[in-house]
C-alpha cells in the first residue's frame, strides 16, 4: 500500500468516527429528549439534574464545562430550573438540589440508567470501559480542535500550510469610494 493509500484510508477512517460519533450523540441527545418529555424536562435540563444530584455543591461552571454545554444554553436551563424550584445556587454558585430536586433526580437517573443499558447492550462490561477510557482519551483533544487547521493535499510532501501563511482574500464589502458614496455609507 503507498504511502497516499494509506493516507486516504486514514481520512476514510477518521470520516467514519467521526460519522459515527457525531450520528451517536445526535440519536442520544433526541433519544434523550424525548424520554425527558414526560418529566417535562428538556434533555439539557436533564443533564443538569443529573450532573447535580451527583455532584452537588459544585459550582456552575465546572458542571457546564463538564458537561460541555454552551454556556448561554447551561444558563438558560439553569434558570429554568431555578425557577421550577428543582435546583438552588447560593451566593458562591454553588449548586445544590432541592427536595423537588431530588424527587426528579431519582426519575431522570432512572431513565437515564434505563437507556445507557440499551444503548451499552451491544458490548461487554470490558468494552464498554474501553469505550468509556478511549472517549475520555478523545475528549482531552478537543482543545486542539480549535487551532487553525493545516492545510495541505493529502499525500503532498509539501509541509501544511497555516491559515495566516495564505494570501489574505479580498473583502467582498464594498467601500464608499467603490460605489461612488461620499458620505461614509456602504453599498
Amino acid at each position: 500500500m503507498s504511502a497516499r493509500q494509506a493516507s486516504k484510508l486514514a481520512v476514510d477512517d477518521l470520516s467514519a468516527l467521526i460519522n459515527c460519533l457525531v450520528s451517536l450523540g445526535n440519536r442520544v441527545s433526541n433519544g434523550g429528549s424525548t424520554a425527558m418529555a414526560s418529566l417535562n424536562l428538556g434533555f439539557v435540563e436533564a443533564r443538569i439534574v443529573h450532573a447535580v444530584g451527583q455532584q452537588g455543591g459544585r459550582h456552575s461552571a465546572a458542571i457546564a464545562k463538564e458537561l460541555g454545554v454552551d454556556p448561554g444554553a447551561f444558563s438558560r436551563n439553569l434558570k429554568a430550573l431555578r425557577e421550577t424550584g428543582v435546583i438552588h445556587m447560593d451566593s458562591l454558585r454553588r449548586l445544590a438540589l432541592t427536595e423537588e430536586g431530588r424527587k426528579l433526580y431519582a426519575s431522570v437517573s432512572a431513565i437515564l440508567i434505563e437507556r445507557h443499558q440499551r444503548l451499552l447492550s451491544a458490548l461487554t462490561i470490558r468494552e464498554s470501559i474501553q469505550l468509556l477510557d478511549y472517549l475520555r482519551r478523545l475528549l482531552t483533544t478537543l482543545p486542539a480542535l480549535s487551532e487553525a487547521p493545516l492545510l495541505t493535499e493529502v499525500g503532498s510532501d509539501t509541509p501544511p500550510l497555516h491559515p495566516t501563511q495564505l494570501e489574505p482574500k479580498r473583502s467582498w464589502r464594498r467601500r464608499s469610494h467603490d460605489t461612488g458614496l461620499n458620505d461614509g455609507r456602504t453599498a
